[in-house]
């Protein structure tokens, strides 16, 4: 399942040279976050459990801290995204017996 998370910030200066790293940038952030995303769909760990051996499965060439953040991020999207499904649920089955 691929998630998309968003963000506004202006480009209004920024030349095509740095358009382009940046772009490299999200780019790699946006598959090693997909990585994890992967890895921890149906158990993903505490926050406080992502150590070295967790934060170095995903090879890549961003910084150790970036990679943690990635892994912190990926599991919000999971806890959220889960917990959307089990409220639209929730809320399926209960218009499903009103009708009733």
């Amino acid at each position: 399942m691929k998630i998309r998370r968003s963000t506004v910030c202006s480009l209004k200066f920024a030349n095509q040279k740095k358009i382009e790293a940046l772009q490299t940038v999200l780019h790699e952030y946006g598959r090693v976050i997909n990585g994890f995303i992967d890895l921890f769909w149906f158990d993903p760990p505490r926050k406080s459990e992502l150590l070295k051996s967790v934060i170095g499965f995903a090879s890549s060439w961003l910084s150790a801290r970036l990679r943690q953040s990635t892994a912190r991020e990926a599991i919000d999207m999971i806890c959220s995204s889960k917990e959307r499904d089990r409220q639209y649920n929730e809320n399926k089955t209960m218009r499903s017996l009103q009708e009733k």
